[in-house]
């Protein structure tokens, strides 16, 4: 989609990306393993990941960066408060329906990767979450082009 130092492919004129992974967290798995030095396979693997979607991310960052408006990366995990703030941008004054909190924001983050059924309030926060994030990276970083639905 994009090429370092030479932007998107060929018939890409913006791009969305998002990026819904957890953070890292401490290992909290035990081993029957006595050395010290030891560190289980998968989380070398885990740190591996992260640090090469941190690379991607900040290339398309910079890409945004150098040529405004021109797409947007979506990070779950912020409030709507925190993406303006992020972003120099004032906050509305009102909005149409109170956007959620700093706790439901974490729940959603925390949300697991699962095939079992989300409830319905798990399902409502997920995807009022999402649609937030979206909503506001969009009106805050491309206002020419999105304008706020919240």
């Amino acid at each position: 989609m994009i090429k370092p130092n030479e932007g998107y492919c060929e018939d890409i004129d913006f791009l969305i990306s998002s990026d819904a992974s957890a953070p890292l967290l401490k290992e909290d798995r035990t081993f029957s393993f006595r050395f010290p030095f030891f560190i289980p396979p998968y989380r070398l693997l885990d740190v591996a990941e992260s640090q090469v979607c941190g690379l991607r991310s900040r290339l398309l960052i910079q890409h945004f960066e150098r040529n405004r408006q021109t797409g947007a990366l979506m990070r779950m995990g912020n409030t709507v408060q925190s993406i303006y703030e992020k972003a120099s941008v004032k906050s509305p004054e009102k909005f149409k329906k109170p956007p959620l909190d700093e706790i439901s924001v974490r729940l959603a983050l925390g949300m697991k990767t699962t095939l079992k059924q989300l409830s319905t309030v798990e399902f409502d926060n997920l995807s009022q979450h999402g649609f937030e994030t979206a909503d506001t990276v969009l009106s805050a970083y491309c206002p020419s082009k999105f304008e706020s639905c919240l």
